[in-house]
């Protein structure tokens, strides 16, 4: 039987988009976001994305859980790379970005981002908007593409 994949359309409806202000290392953040959601992200290979003024692919450490339950992908990408380039410079202020795609209906988004509030050195969390930067539909496809690649390495 062969596996359907999904393909990205270029809407940004299918992720919700939360954003994270913390000190925490994004290992250390994904250890207690892992314990306060009982879930299980884990370092990918990193994403490649287009930076824009430098016309370069830029590397960023991925960490993924995928939830069989829900059927779904839940990643976590730091704004800034271990070189210091910015991924979403626009919303700077922001250190980390979780995505969740196809967010479940049985889940409540106040409910998620409390349980990020209450994860110690967080100091803000909020669900951002697509609309909030003219990037974010191109970092949704690069993710796509990340998923599919990855997909396919699972397959072989």
């Amino acid at each position: 039987m062969i596996k359907k994949h999904k393909i990205f359309t270029g809407e940004s409806d299918n992720f919700t988009i939360i954003g994270v202000v913390s000190r925490l290392v994004d290992y250390k953040l994904c250890f207690h976001i892992n314990n306060a959601l009982n879930i299980g992200l884990k370092r990918g290979s990193d994403i490649s994305v287009m930076a824009v003024k430098a016309h370069e692919v830029q590397h960023f450490p991925l960490f993924r859980y995928y939830s069989e339950q829900y059927k779904n992908n839940w990643i976590l990408i730091p704004n800034k790379n271990p070189n210091k380039d910015i991924l979403f410079a626009d919303l700077q202020p922001i250190d980390y970005f979780f995505f969740i795609d196809e967010f479940p209906s049985l889940l409540d988004i106040k409910d998620l981002m409390r349980t990020f509030k209450n994860i110690p050195e967080v100091t803000l969390v909020q669900q951002i908007k697509p609309q909030a930067s003219k990037r974010i539909n191109h970092i949704l496809q690069d993710i796509e593409i990340y998923l599919l690649s990855q997909n396919q390495k699972k397959e072989m």
